[in-house]
């Protein structure tokens, strides 16, 4: 009768309310808890109900008990902002704590730290920013175990609430903290306002993720300086759109193994099935792809994998050195199924980056290339021009465009939400930048067109030969002068460079490791002080390159073109 509780504190669960028949079957029947897909389980759980009786209405009660409390959450009014997409308790519970606290009390609870950054809880966040009630977010790492139950990898945060509203609209952050000491460091713990989170994060109010204060504030910069890929009323710097092609549950029934291939009869070509009844076409997952390589693995299927049963393969060197090499998957779809499902049915490339990911991996944001047709929804497809798509291959390839994205991404997913939020140079921009736009096609060219399978991309963007050799020194340097050349698209100086480039540890253990220093850093310095020099003294950046990116004598000849890659009329 006073208006709700003085202050509610709270370790609520973190379940996610979905139901997955693996769980139900694991002990019973565990080859349905290892059937290869979704459409394979829901046929092999469908046969209980003959073979099976008991087990298949303990089934229907698990699914009718998870659809009710679904439908509830949905449906009661009591969880408005909560109640959204996949559903999770621990936003759940907070919203209850925060509807039951009366105005001037205060809520405090542990929540797993997608809390403020998952697009399913962006409505739920972003009301608590806008109405400045968002006192703090500290966000640890279990590394050390404060949570013994949970993995160590599990991120979690303190979230304290101001229900009557915070009168300075700052919040107190820190990110990546493992233990309480940590929130004393002055440069890990800082306070960001209401407005530079909507600054960051224009269109979800959701929170960034920095590690430090210098972090704050060269994104903070960055963001004032550029538009962000999705920008509306007319802003946005490059036309494009982003799809997923094919679910790999939703989309399974649909999918094709090497077995049922040998059973329609017909012959491989490249990685394209030709068959009497018609073509299948490879299905490239993200496991197949990695920054400018669309050939990175094969994917392998492993036999006593249950929940992972499509591993990858890396391709060698050796392997990437011969132009008619092409990745193998492990599924392949109907041409004729294809087309029904792209909007895009000419289409003779892709670009695409991977979902999922972490801020924590070695690169954050990998994009390439791939040949048109079957793409799974882990890689997501960017529909655009090819001056675009250089652009972007470039772009989102960079570290500059990568340390932004890391500073966003707060899960394992690349949201679509995360990148139409993320900031990019523009045409004029661009145009400042050497020769431009030449700059950047010619170095991206030779990164991406390493085989025949890629050569409509070639020659959309004007060059005509054989693919380009696999190089990896000379691939270095390539990206090195792109690196180098996106870092001053950013207006990012080069102290922040240093700094920026010491934030990819893995990076930087993985040279260290091969070559006894960190190469990578310094190729990008090297090119970046170069670029800075010819920029002062008025004259053109001369490559280090030679023959110069994307020069004919360094593409294989035309005698290695396959028998599948007929030329191009």
């Amino acid at each position: 009768d006073r208006g709700g509780f003085d202050l509610v504190l709270g370790n609520p669960p973190w379940e996610q309310l979905q139901y997955d028949p693996r769980e139900v079957f694991a002990q019973t029947h565990p080859e349905i808890a290892a059937a290869p897909n979704m459409a394979a389980r829901n046929r092999m759980v469908a046969k209980l109900e003959v073979a099976d009786p008991t087990s298949y209405a303990r089934h229907l009660v698990a699914l009718r008990g998870m659809d009710g409390m679904r439908l509830f959450m949905h449906a009661s009014g009591r969880y408005p902002l909560a109640s959204v997409g996949r559903l999770n308790t621990a936003p759940l519970f907070l919203e209850a704590s925060r509807s039951g606290t009366k105005q001037g009390g205060r809520v405090g609870v542990i929540v797993p730290s997608g809390i403020a950054t998952d697009a399913f809880t962006q409505e739920l966040f972003r009301e608590l920013v806008e109405s400045r009630e968002l006192a703090s977010l500290l966000d640890f790492e279990n590394r050390r175990l404060l949570f013994q139950g949970a993995h160590s990898s599990q991120r979690f945060s303190l979230l304290t609430l101001v229900r009557a509203g915070n009168p300075s609209g700052s919040a107190s952050f820190a990110f990546f903290a493992q233990t309480v000491d940590d929130l004393h460091d002055t440069d890990r713990r800082f306070t960001l306002s209401s407005e530079d989170l909507l600054l960051l994060n224009p269109y979800t109010g959701t929170a960034p993720v920095f590690r430090t204060r210098r972090d704050a504030e060269i994104t903070a910069a960055v963001y004032r300086g550029f538009p962000v890929l999705g920008a509306a009323d007319g802003d946005q710097p490059w036309e494009f759109r982003v799809r997923l092609m094919f679910m790999l549950n939703e989309s399974s029934d649909l999918f094709h193994m090497q077995q049922n291939l040998d059973e329609v009869g017909g012959v491989m070509e490249g990685n394209v099935w030709e068959s009497p009844s018609g073509s299948y076409l490879p299905l490239y997952e993200a496991k197949m792809a990695t920054i400018d390589d669309h050939r990175a693995a094969d994917v392998v299927i492993s036999p006593t994998a249950v929940q992972r049963q499509g591993q990858p393969s890396p391709v060698t060197d050796a392997e990437h050195r011969d132009p008619g090499r092409v990745a193998v998957p492990r599924y392949w779809i109907r041409a004729d199924d294809v087309e029904r499902q792209s909007a895009e049915p000419s289409a003779s490339w892709f670009l695409a980056y991977r979902d999922v990911t972490a801020s924590t991996n070695e690169r954050s944001v990998l994009v390439t290339i791939v040949p048109g047709g079957a793409v799974a929804a882990t890689l997501r497809v960017v529909h655009t021009d090819v001056q675009t798509a250089a652009f972007l291959q470039g772009c989102l390839g960079s570290f500059a465009f990568d340390y932004i994205a890391r500073q966003k991404i707060g899960g394992t997913h690349l949201t679509l939400t995360y990148f139409e939020q993320l900031p990019v140079p523009t045409e004029d921009d661009l145009a400042a930048l050497c020769s431009g736009s030449e700059f950047i096609r010619d170095r991206v060219v030779e990164l991406a067109y390493t085989a025949w399978d890629l050569e409509s991309f070639a020659i959309d963007l004007g060059v005509r030969c054989p693919p380009f050799e696999w190089r990896p020194s000379r691939r270095e340097l390539l990206r090195a002068e792109l690196d180098a050349a996106f870092f001053h698209l950013y207006r990012i100086d080069r102290d922040d460079v240093d700094y920026i480039m010491d934030t990819f540890p893995i990076v930087r253990r993985q040279d260290e490791e091969a070559h006894g220093e960190y190469r990578t850093k310094r190729l990008i310095l090297e090119r970046y002080d170069a670029l800075a020099e010819a920029s002062a003294s008025g004259t053109e950046y001369e490559t280090v390159l030679d023959p110069p990116p994307a020069d004919p004598r360094v593409a294989h000849p035309e005698s290695t073109r396959p028998n599948w890659a007929p030329a191009p009329s």
